[in-house]
Order: C-alpha cells, then structure tokens, then sequence
C-alpha cells in the first residue's frame, strides 16, 4: 500500500474480505473511490496470473460483482518472481470488457491477467494483454 499512498492523497486503510480470501482481497477507498483490491495468483498450466472477482449473494451462490455496485476500481497486485506490478481497471473498463454483469447480465467471476513480462502464444491472449496494458504499471519500489 506504501505505491499507492505515495501516489494518491487520500488511501484509506484497506479492510479485509472474507470472500475471495485466497486472492488477498481487500476493500479500500481511494481518492473517493470504491476499491476492492486483489492478488493475482500463477498458475501451473497457462501464461499469465489469475484473479478471481466475485461476490457472494443473499442466497450464498457467488456472482460476478455487478456494474451497479460500488466497485468503481479493481487493483490486482501480479508478482512473477520478482517482477511486481499493478493493474488498476476502472469501473468503465471492467464493464467494456465483461468483467462486470450489467443489470444482472454476463460478468465473469474471474479472468487471467497479463502483464508485460507474460509471454503470450495466444491470439486471444494478446489481444487481452494489449487491452490490460493501459491499466498497468511496474513497482519497483519494493523488495524483490
């Protein structure tokens, strides 16, 4: 959290999550804004982190956060040995791209992230990996 303070003037502490606990979810505000705040985890199998970005209903079953809901940023943390960055997608872009359901349609209870160090083979991939790119940045302020 020291990047973020360091960038924005008003961070609130984050607060843990009980869902998503296995993704380090916090939620937190930011210069004003809802964020809910997760860790990208390496899979053995394919290029690129995943993030899981759901909720959990009145009924218990989990849903994708919804576009109407006070998610108005999502800040995943990636670490691949020691390359570290952020992704930091506002709301507009998590609805462009069907992350978030819309009046209670589509969404995604979670998606693969890739950073720029991600080597992807993948015409799918590449084109997610251009779209993300806007929404990154390096730290490289922190411990390797």
């Amino acid at each position: 959290m020291r990047t973020l303070r360091a960038r924005h003037r008003d961070c609130s502490e984050p607060s843990a999550d009980a869902t998503n606990a296995d993704y380090g979810a916090q939620t937190l505000t930011i210069d004003g804004l809802t964020a809910r705040l997760r860790i990208g985890r390496v899979t053995p199998r394919k290029v690129g982190l995943f993030v899981a970005v759901w909720e959990r209903g009145d009924d218990g079953t989990t849903r994708p956060f919804a576009a109407e809901g006070d998610t108005e940023l999502l800040l995943v943390i990636v670490r691949d040995d020691a390359q570290l960055g952020l992704f930091t997608f506002p709301r507009r872009a998590l609805c462009e791209h069907g992350i978030l359901s819309v009046a209670g349609e589509g969404g995604k209870r979670g998606f693969r992230l890739y950073p720029p160090w991600s080597e992807t083979s993948s015409a799918q991939a590449r084109r997610t990996q251009q779209w993300q790119q806007g929404y990154f940045e390096t730290i490289s302020d922190l411990p390797a």
